[in-house]
């Protein structure tokens, strides 16, 4: 259902899909489920581009459009502002200028990629640079722009209740406000540090537990930072893989707590 909204959950697709293929190991109808997941992709293509060229009566090709290969032109390139990786308007740039040809805007894509890669390998300190400045501005946004992305002015917004307008007295700058960023921060590191805790336990055999949704949590929240890193960002853009660590970070303190617990109980028993 994610895939319908948005394409940039066929990560998790695949990453659903890995956790069974190695389950297969364990039980072998587990194939089943690992093709079956892998058809999604396919089978949402082809049913969108049913629809979409059913209602304008013409032939409409999910293939064609703008090329994604834009996407990645844009993720490493920086804007006037000097954010890197964030939407330049260059994959729509790119298709317009090409009077909307894919294989023209795709060719240009390939040429603007060489000369960014090439002038990245030759820049080693600005490379690093910029790779910091991107996981910084992805990743440490604890409210993954949640408020920034609401009933702003700025935006053409509406602040209609009392609670938004304490949020956004003086363009965020209200009490109310830094509490939710600092109170998210507080909430997104204890989600990674008992992720951490919960993987460790469980690669050094000192947690049983099914290994399935661990995996993928893992699996899916690597493969969005991994694909992030190379592609358009924005914080609001990975909320999804740091979600998908609350289950895992919740058995973590579990097992923290109790065996903290269990060493409070040790230390009064003496």
């Amino acid at each position: 259902m994610a895939y319908l909204v948005k394409p940039n959950f066929e990560i998790g697709i695949v990453a659903i899909a890995i956790v069974y293929f190695l389950a297969i190991f364990r039980k072998k109808h587990y194939i089943i489920l690992a093709l079956g997941v892998l058809l999604v992709i396919p089978t949402v293509n082809i049913a969108l581009g049913k629809i979409y060229s059913y209602e304008v009566n013409r032939n409409i090709s999910l293939s064609r459009g703008i090329p994604k290969l834009t996407y990645v032109v844009m993720g490493l390139s920086e804007d006037s502002n000097g954010r890197i990786g964030w939407y330049t308007g260059y994959n729509d740039r790119a298709f317009s200028d090409n009077n909307y040809n894919t294989d023209k805007a795709e060719k240009l894509a390939k040429k603007d990629l060489r000369i960014r890669v090439d002038y990245l390998k030759k820049h080693k300190v600005y490379t690093r640079r910029i790779f910091r400045l991107k996981l910084i501005s992805t990743w440490t946004d604890s409210t993954y722009q949640s408020i920034w992305n609401g009933p702003l002015p700025t935006w053409g917004g509406k602040i209609n209740t009392d609670i938004m307008r304490i949020i956004y007295v003086k363009d965020g700058e209200s009490k109310l406000y830094k509490f939710i960023c600092y109170g998210s921060v507080l909430i997104v590191w204890t989600i990674f540090l008992f992720s951490i805790i919960c993987t460790l336990l469980y690669l050094i055999g000192k947690l049983s537990i099914d290994e399935n949704y661990l995996l993928y949590a893992v699996i899916f929240f690597i493969g969005g930072f991994i694909f992030h890193t190379f592609w358009e960002t924005k914080a609001q853009y990975v909320y999804q893989y740091t979600a998908s660590l609350i289950p895992v970070a919740s058995v973590g303190l579990y097992k923290v707590m109790d065996f903290i617990w269990n060493r409070i109980e040790s230390l009064r028993s003496k």
